[in-house]
């Protein structure tokens, strides 16, 4: 993605809280890489965001057991 705009290096890696909530499940909180990357029009950065927000959503459901995930953007 840096080939096609140098600026997306910003939001690499992503960053991720991961916690506990009242009820004793954990929690992942994070960005939405999508929307972190909207800003950048262009095609190909739009996939490739889409594509590894998919991969962290399924690495997130297969690590809590339930996906729960709470996002700040």
């Amino acid at each position: 993605m840096i080939h096609y705009e140098p600026g997306v290096a910003l939001y690499a890696p992503l960053r991720l809280a991961v916690y506990e909530d009242g009820e004793g499940k954990c929690v992942v909180a994070c960005d939405r890489f999508t929307s972190l990357l909207a800003r950048y029009q262009h095609p190909e950065i739009a996939s490739t965001a889409k594509l590894v927000e998919q991969k962290v959503d399924a690495l997130i459901a297969e690590v809590t057991g339930e996906g729960r995930r709470s996002y700040t953007a």
